[in-house]
């Protein structure tokens, strides 16, 4: 099972480009914006939200902070971490890291359905901030699921490996052949030379 999830599985390109790198730029936008708001709270400030001033009444209630910790320092780390998968498979193509992605971004996704409820029926208002990242991390969430069911499976990528070591192995042994043949060939002329000498 930990072979599996730890092959090279190949990734099909999205409009040419590899689906890891879409996520992680979906990654550094939800990133900026959990960024922005963790500095604002943390600061004692409250968000701008220009016309619209839902950012403020949720940015003050007793919601917006678990732990005493703002919610928004919680999608930091998660956009963090989201990131350094989604930059690890686009290096490596291993299965497990768009796993490990596709895992995280259900459970933010889930957290964000959760907060907007809260936002609607219990605070009864809507932070505009709160909801761009939380669209950032529906559409990371989609892309991992699309790609995950487009994905070849790890067996597939197992094989390949597996037939590309038969490959190097069946070279390996022709050149062995060849240098044998060669070898065979230089001490048959050599007897050859020296008979004729004798």
């Amino acid at each position: 099972m930990i072979s599996r999830l730890l092959a090279r599985s190949p990734a099909r390109p999205i409009l040419g480009i590899h689906p890891g790198l879409i996520l992680a730029v979906l990654d550094v936008i939800g990133l900026t914006i959990a960024s922005y708001l963790s500095v604002v709270e943390l600061q004692g400030g409250v968000p701008v939200c220009g016309p619209l001033k839902g950012c403020e009444t949720v940015a003050t209630s007793e919601y917006s902070r678990i732990a005493g910790i703002p919610v928004a320092v919680f999608g930091v780390l998660l956009s963090l971490v989201l990131l350094s998968l989604a930059l690890a498979w686009w290096r490596t193509d291993i299965y497990a890291l768009l796993l490990a992605h596709y895992g995280l971004s259900l459970a933010g996704v889930i957290f964000e359905i959760y907060f907007l409820y809260v936002q609607l029926f219990l605070i009864g208002a809507v932070c505009v901030w709160c909801t761009s990242y939380g669209l950032s991390l529906i559409l990371r969430f989609l892309i991992a699921l699309i790609v995950w069911l487009r994905q070849p499976p790890p067996e597939v990528d197992a094989v390949g490996h597996g037939l590309a070591k038969a490959d190097g192995l069946a070279e390996a042994d022709g050149l062995a052949g060849i240098e044998s043949g060669l070898d065979a060939g230089l001490d048959a002329g050599l007897d050859a030379g020296l008979d004729a000498r004798r």
